[in-house]
This record gives C-alpha cells, sequence and structure tokens, in this order.
C-alpha cells in the first residue's frame, strides 16, 4: 500500500570489478514467500518479484519495515542468498547510486572480441563515446578481460587512434606486463589522446604496444608519435603500466598533480616521459631507449616541481633532461642511468640530485661531460659512479651549485660564472693518485666565481689541474673542511714556454683556508717557470689560514699592486711551508710576509736569502749544513729581503 517505503541497494560484480547480468528474488526473512516490493520510496509502483540488475549490475528495491532475505541467481553465478537484511532510508541509498559506484564496463559490451586478430577500435571507440554521453555516471571504470589483448588497426583521424573525452576514468588491465593493446594501423601523432577534463584519470596494470615485431627494435616500426597523450588534464595517474614503440614519446603532457609509478617505458624516438606538471611524482619507472640514438631522453623534466624517486634509465643519450627555462625545482633521488651518454644535462630551474649512479663504460661518442647544468642552481649529493666520459661535472652560467658527499672519478668543470660550492664529505677513489686525478679544472672562470671547496676527504696525491688564463675573482675563492690522509695538490699542468693561470683577487681577501687536515700544497711547475700565479689587488690579505695542518707553496708567484695587504695572515694552529722558488719570485708591494712568521718554514735555501719579502722573526733551516758552517739564518729586520744573520755555528 502506498506510503513511507525502506530500500536496499547493492550489486553483483567479479572480483574484478565487471557486471554480471543476475536475476534478484526477494522474501519475507527465513520463508520461501515471495515479498512485495515497490520500484519507489513511496510504495506507488510495485515491482516485479523476482526482478533483474540494471546494465552495471545495480539493484535495488522498496518495501515496507522487517527483515528480508535476497536470492542471487543467474548464469555463472553460483546461487547466493543474503540472508536477514535490514533495510536503509532512502537517502542513503542515493548516496550510494550517486556517489560510491562505478559505472563499471568492458570492451566486451561494445563488441570486442579481444581475440588478437579481430580489429576491436570500433568497439573501444563505442565504448569511449558512450562514457562521455551526458548519462553516464560520474565515476567511470573499463575492466580488460585478462584472458583476451586486444588488436586496434584503425585511427579516428591521423592525430588520434582514441580520444578519450571522459574525466573520472579508470582504464584497468589484467597485470604488468600483459600485453593488453596492440596497435598496428595507420600512421597516426597520439595512439590515445585524453582532451580537456577536470582530469582524474588513471590507466594501470596493463602493456599497450605500437608496431609490429614479438620484440627488439619497435620504435623506427611504430606508426605512432606518442603513445599516450594528457592535453591539460589534471590529477592523473599511470600504475604499473609498460608502455612499447613510438616514434617520440611514451607518454607526453602529463601535468597537474599527476603521478607515475611501477611503470615501463621502452622503444621510444624522443623520451620515455615527458612531465610538463606543475607538480609531477614519477617513481619506481623504468625507461630504456633500446639503443643510444641521437636525441633520445630517458626522462624529460620540465615540471615547476618535479619528484623523481628510485627511476633508472637504460641506453638513452641523456638519462634525465631537465628542461626548464622559466625556473622550478625539481627533485630526483636514488635514481640511476646505465649505458647512457649522460646522466642529466639541466637547462635552468633549481635542481637536486641525491644518491645518483649510473655506468657507461665501454660506450663511445660520449660529450664532455657525465653531468651539465646550465643555468641551474642546486645540490648534487651521495654520488658513486663508472662513468668514461671526461668530466664528471660542466657548469655554465649556473648562480650556485653545491656538491655534498660525492665520490668523483673524473674531472669536474667549472665554467663561466658559476658558484660552485664542495661540501660535506667530497671524496676521491683510493686508487687515483698524482696525475692520474683531475679534480677541478677552473677552465674559463667569470668575473664572479666563488668557488668553495668544504669538507672534503681526500686521498693520496689528489690533484686539480688548472688551465690557462687570468681568472678575474671578484670574492673570496674558499677551501673548507678537508681532511684526509694524503695531500692535496693545485698546480698548473705542464705546458711549453710561459704559459701561465693567473688568480686576479679584486676584492676582499684572496683565498681562505679553514680546517684544513691534511698537507695541501699549491705547485706552479717548476724552477725554471713560474706557470701559476697569484695576484692580490683587493683589499686584504692573499691567503688567509685558519686551522689549517700544512700549506705549502713551491714554484707560484706571488704578487700584487702597491699598498696591498700582507700575504698571509695565520691563526696559532696554521702552518706554511714556502719554498725559494716562491719567495725569489714575490715582489715587495705587500704590506709584510705573514702576522706569525715564525709559524713558517722556508725550503730550498742553502745560505741567506738575496730576494723575497720577509717579515722579522722569520727563520730558515739551510738544507745542506757543513762543517764550519751554520745551520740556519733569522731575519732581525723586515724587508726585502730584509736583514738577515747566521744562528747555529758548527765546528769545523
Amino acid at each position: 500500500m502506498p506510503g513511507s517505503k525502506l530500500g536496499y541497494f547493492n550489486s553483483v560484480l567479479t572480483d574484478k570489478g565487471i557486471p554480471l547480468a543476475a536475476t534478484i528474488t526477494v522474501f519475507d526473512q527465513g520463508t520461501a514467500t515471495p515479498s512485495t516490493i515497490y520500484a519507489d520510496a513511496g510504495g506507488v509502483t510495485p515491482l516485479a518479484n523476482p526482478f533483474s540488475t540494471d546494465a552495471i549490475g545495480r539493484f535495488q528495491f522498496f518495501a515496507g519495515l522487517g527483515n528480508y532475505d535476497v536470492q542471487v541467481t543467474g548464469p555463472g553465478i553460483t546461487s547466493h542468498k543474503i540472508e536477514n537484511i535490514r533495510l536503509s532510508d532512502v537517502t542513503q541509498i542515493s548516496q550510494l547510486m550517486d556517489v560510491t559506484t562505478y559505472f563499471c564496463v568492458t570492451p566486451e559490451q561494445y563488441g570486442a572480441k579481444g581475440d588478437g586478430q579481430t580489429n576491436d577500435w570500433a568497439a573501444f571507440n563505442a565504448m569511449f563515446t558512450a562514457l562521455a554521453g551526458s548519462g553516464a555516471p560520474n565515476r567511470k571504470r573499463v575492466v580488460l578481460n585478462p584472458s583476451s589483448y586486444y588488436r586496434i588497426s584503425s585511427a579516428k583521424n591521423a592525430t588520434n587512434v582514441f580520444e578519450v573525452d571522459v574525466n573520472n576514468i579508470i582504464l584497468e588491465g589484467p597485470g604488468m606486463g600483459i600485453l593488453t593493446l596492440y596497435y598496428d594501423g595507420p600512421a597516426a601523432t597520439n595512439f590515445m589522446k585524453f582532451l580537456n577534463q577536470p582530469g582524474y584519470n588513471t590507466i594501470r596494470e596493463m602493456m599497450i604496444k605500437c608496431g609490429p615485431g614479438d620484440s627488439g627494435n619497435t620504435r623506427d616500426l611504430s606508426p605512432v608519435v606518442n603513445i599516450v597523450c594528457w592535453d591539460d588534464t589534471k590529477y592523473t595517474t599511470l600504475d604499473r603500466v609498460e608502455l612499447v614503440g613510438c616514434a617520440g614519446k611514451c607518454v607526453t603532457g602529463f601535468q597537474w598533480m599527476s603521478e607515475v609509478r611501477h611503470c615501463i617505458f621502452k622503444w621510444f624516438g624522443a623520451a620515455g616521459l615527458d612531465t610538463i606538471a606543475t607538480t609531477a611524482y614519477v617513481v619506481n619507472c623504468y625507461a630504456n631507449g633500446g639503443d643510444r640514438k641521437a636525441g633520445i631522453k630517458g626522462f624529460i623534466i620540465n615540471a615547476a616541481y618535479g619528484a623523481y624517486t628510485a627511476n633508472a634509465c637504460d641506453n638513452a643519450e641523456i638519462g634525465y633532461s631537465v628542461e626548464m627555462t622559466d625556473g622550478g625545482q625539481v627533485v630526483i633521488q636514488g635514481c640511476g642511468a646505465e649505458g647512457c651518454k649522460q646522466y642529466l644535462k639541466s637547462s635552468g630551474g633549481v635542481v637536486y640530485l641525491d644518491g645518483f649512479a649510473g655506468n657507461n663504460a665501454g660506450v663511445s661518442g660520449l660529450p664532455d661531460a657525465w653531468i651539465e647544468m646550465d643555468g641551474s642552481a642546486g645540490r648534487l649529493t651521495g654520488f658513486s659512479n663508472t662513468f668514461a666520459n671526461t668530466y664528471l661535472l660542466k657548469t655554465t652560467n649556473c648562480p650556485e651549485l653545491v656538491l655534498d658527499s660525492m665520490i668523483p672519478k673524473a674531472k669536474i668543470l667549472v665554467t663561466d660564472s658559476t658558484a660552485t660550492k664542495f661540501q660535506d664529505p667530497v671524496r676521491v677513489a683510493h686508487d687515483y693518485s698524482g696525475d692520474d686525478f683531475r679534480w677541478v679544472e677552473a677552465a674559463d672562470f667569470g668575473s664572479h666565481v666563488n668557488v668553495n671547496l668544504r669538507n672534503y676527504i681526500g686521498c693520496q696525491n689528489a690533484t686539480a689541474i688548472l688551465k690557462d688564463g687570468t681568472k678575474a675573482l671578484s670574492s673570496t675563492l674558499v677551501l673548507k673542511n678537508m681532511r684526509g690522509w694524503g695531500r692535496f695538490n693545485i698546480y698548473r699542468q705542464n705546458a711549453w714556454g710561459e704559459t701561465k693561470i693567473r688568480f686576479l683577487q679584486t676584492s676582499g681577501n684572496g683565498f681562505e683556508l679553514e680546517n684544513i687536515n691534511l698537507p695541501l700544497s699549491f705547485y706552479g711547475h717548476d724552477n725554471a717557470n713560474i706557470h701559476l700565479v697569484f695576484q692580490q689587488e683587493g683589499s686584504g690579505v692573499l691567503f688567509k689560514l685558519t686551522n689549517c695542518q700544512l700549506v705549502r707553496f713551491f714554484g707560484v708567484e706571488l704578487i700584487a699592486s702597491e699598498g696591498r695587504g700582507a700575504v698571509f695572515e695565520l691563526d696559532e694552529f696554521s702552518a706554511l711551508e714556502i719554498d725559494k722558488t716562491v719567495m725569489d719570485k714575490m715582489n715587495s708591494n705587500f704590506s709584510g710576509l705573514c702576522n706569525k712568521p715564525h709559524r713558517i718554514k722556508f725550503t730550498g735555501y742553502t745560505a741567506k736569502p738575496i730576494a723575497g719579502l720577509f717579515d722579522t722573526g722569520c727563520r730558515i733551516e739551510f738544507m745542506a749544513p757543513a762543517a764550519g758552517g751554520y745551520l740556519g739564518c733569522i731575519c732581525t729586520a723586515g724587508g726585502t729581503p730584509g736583514t738577515w744573520k747566521y744562528y747555529g755555528a758548527i765546528e769545523a
């Protein structure tokens, strides 16, 4: 009879969420008597009993107060009874129907065969069209048969094989690595393009392959440029998807709070993944270009902010390409690159590399640097690698770059106006020594260079070799917190003639050395030709030492214009060793040699000095004292070279 009724709602689905056609019979609880039920909460329209589920497996009924049993039967369904149910208020039924339910379909419902032979394009196109219709529920789910793969041999147009004008859709396959969609149709720009929608679209658990062949290079034979293209859609997700074979990019147009996780991209012509999202997260993904063809990049990162974590790239020209001309920040954490000509090439933005590694041993045609950064700021932390490039890092016009806890095995080339700080333990391999190790090659310094080496842990005989030219330094060159068991040498590489490298300091102190717990040496070349020059034109001292174990100078030239500060300033914990080759070339324009002359050891002398700037209290021990001679001499009045007196007479 008419009146307010209570209702019941449910769905009949497989364990994969595929709707099933079923017959529903409602009984009064504990009896075999069919109940009187209605199609509406007002009890106006009687509902046949039994009745059928709708197109997506849902059913509902309304009845009077009481308890009921619901019997579910149908083809392929083991008869099931839901016993002793209680009905609910109609408003709750409405919420369930409108909000929590996915509209769940399969391509087979639209005529797909899924036999790998039949062209199923028309069925998929009809399905996407239906899901885009005005009557479709808000949330859609497409479930692809786990025992099928679908051949697609037609295209909607020359631009897109499929156009998915649907939001809030999940495309779910049978599992990662299982071939699900295979395209061998006419040439098109995109295999699947998601059009301008709010987004919230997901592709998961499937393999999409474009191009003939069961294995090997499907890129050059692929009929599509890109596999998946998002066009300004937001909040999109790829989860456990494998995309194989395209002339361009496996995924492009990834935007706005999007996420890629546990995906594989293979045999692409430009990139596995191109993110242009405001925020993008890429986690545990793998890109393999198949070979190192020019222009192939594993991951292109254009995000205003992006996080790449635990990803890997093989066989690409560039593993990670950061292209942010308008700024932005990218974090690349725990990512590797094997067989790539370069690990990273960046332009603009801020790049943070943390725990990165790779190997390109045996790869030919390598560019100069394993990592190349142009105009990018950032930090490189925790690196250990085997690579064959000339340089580990090449920087150009980088506003500020910090290297932290790294193990470089090649030169670091700092160029143009780059401010580089090497801090925390920067290690070098123990088997690199002497001329075999090239650490910082300070070529082409610009006019605003600030190179800081901090917390360096050196190895035996680690060396930095400097190239030719005058390096104008408008700020102090800092070496800080270096420790180890060997020596760190800065010297001019052997060259013909009088070619020199000159550090020209124009402001403040020249070098500040702090907490150097290993012998640090500055070598020019030899006694005859001085190739390393430090010139002070600033207001401070040329070298300031704080808590430095021992700093040596050999074969370098220390000069200044008239009226400049002292050459050295030491604290009580620092020590200097200066060779005669340095003192003989030193001019007299400094205000003095050092504030603590007793902390200096002079080497290479066999007699009183005849050149060089000395302070009162400087003491020289001769190299080879002889009988009837003296142990050394001491400066009693500073000058060039000042007044010297012998001490320590030796018996004849």
